[in-house]
Formats: C-alpha cells, structure tokens, sequence
C-alpha cells in the first residue's frame, strides 16, 4: 500500500521529534530509517486484516472442544479453513459466537489476540495523527489501521529527501 503525501508529511514530522529517528535522518542513513519505521511499536496493536489460518487453530486450548455441539466444531473447522480479517467485526463476533464472550486467558481472548499484531512505528504515527481509537471485542483492544503497509527502501530515501534529493 502506497504512502499518501500526507502520510509522508506525517511520518516525517514524527521522524524528526523523535531522537532515534532524527538521528537516522541526520545522517542519511535510510536503511536504518526503514528498519526503526517498520519496528514494532512498543505498546501499540492492530486488528490484522490478515491472520493465518495456523495462528487462530493453534490459539485455544481444545480441553473440552469434543463437549461442543456439532454445528459449534464445524463453525470453527470452517474458520480455520483459511485466513481471517479481525478487522471485520462480524470476524471477531464470530470467534465469540464458536467459543463464548471473551475473558481473560479463555479461548475467545486467545483466538482474538491472535488476529492481534503489534503496530509499527509508522503505522502508529499515522494512527496516531488520525486520532484513531482502538476497536474493543469483550477483553481485546486494537486499532484498525487506516495504512497497513511497510515502509520500504524508496519511502525511507524520501521521507529523508525530496525527488530532488533534497533534504525533506
């Protein structure tokens, strides 16, 4: 997915007030811009517009999962037939539907979290200049992103210089 301008302006300003990125910036060093920009955010998370099909199987714990109706297992042997979109709601009311209302350590929490994914420094700039507020399922909180790309060699060497190769 593509930087808007206004990402770029965005993602810049934050590169320039936050001093491990400056000093990236300073010394033109893209490579290492690229990398801290597409480092995971310490405290940040995002609903993943894709989470492997493996990662939500492997999630609960299946003590008491032949207890569940037969139309409960197929619901869930049908979700885990392929990858998820947790930035849907109807995604995530689904886990709730198969597994009940999230709760701390229950299989639903688990499977939720995992359509979880920590944000990246540059998707949380964005985020956090859009003012996005996390999306909330029982006991999960995550944002929905508005960029869900990386940034790679070409947008690093921009947001540092211009298409002139002029210092931003």
């Amino acid at each position: 997915m593509a930087l808007t301008a206004n990402q770029f302006t965005v993602i810049r300003a934050m590169v320039i007030a936050t001093p491990a990125a400056k000093a990236f910036y300073d010394a033109d060093d893209w490579q290492g811009l690229r990398d801290w920009l597409n480092s995971a955010s310490a405290s940040t998370t995002n609903w993943r517009a894709t989470a492997p099909s493996a990662d939500c199987e492997e999630a609960p714990n299946y003590v008491g999962y032949g207890a569940l109706a037969q139309g409960v297992r197929d619901s869930w042997n049908l979700f885990i037939s392929r990858d998820r979109n947790f930035t849907k709601a109807k995604v995530r009311n689904w886990v709730e539907a198969i597994w009940g209302t999230a709760a701390a350590g229950n299989n639903a929490e688990k499977v939720l979290k995992a359509g979880v994914a920590k944000t990246t420094m540059a998707q949380e700039a964005i985020a956090v200049n859009a003012a996005l507020q996390p999306v909330t399922q029982s006991t999960v909180s995550a944002l929905k992103l508005g960029y869900e790309g990386v940034i790679d060699d070409l947008d690093a060497k921009r947001i540092i210089r211009n298409d002139s190769g002029v210092k931003a």
